[in-house]
């Protein structure tokens, strides 16, 4: 299960190049981000500055949570680790779908839509 969580760590940071490389592309000002907090990465540093912090602190938490997993973890958290990175993996993915080509998997259309509530003030 070691190996597992050690291959999948590096692949949920990785693919995150996807939505940091078609974000900076997509994104020319901070209004243009739907995203609450990249819109505020985006004001104070950048697209692209922003981009890069949002990458650092994804591969950080990779990092961290796989290094916990592996050494201090019993079976079940094991698995629950992998799955956690199915899931950033696949809205890193998602996320980087639309950004390229504006197609929404299902996870990227509830997003937008939580996004837009948000922006809303919850209402």
């Amino acid at each position: 299960m070691n190996i597992i969580v050690i291959a999948f760590a590096p692949l949920a940071a990785l693919t995150k190049l996807t939505n940091v490389f078609s974000t900076i592309k997509r994104v020319k000002t901070a209004n243009m981000e739907r995203n609450p907090i990249g819109k505020v990465l985006f004001k104070h540093f950048g697209v692209a500055g922003g981009c890069w912090i949002t990458f650092a602190v994804q591969a950080m938490i990779c990092a961290l949570v796989g290094w916990d997993s592996v050494f201090y973890s019993e079976t079940a958290e094991k698995v629950a680790t992998v799955a956690f990175f199915g899931v950033i993996t696949y809205f890193n993915i998602s996320t980087g779908f639309h950004n390229m080509m504006g197609y929404d998997l299902p996870l990227t259309k509830s997003i937008i839509r939580f996004y837009g509530w948000l922006a809303k003030g919850g209402k």
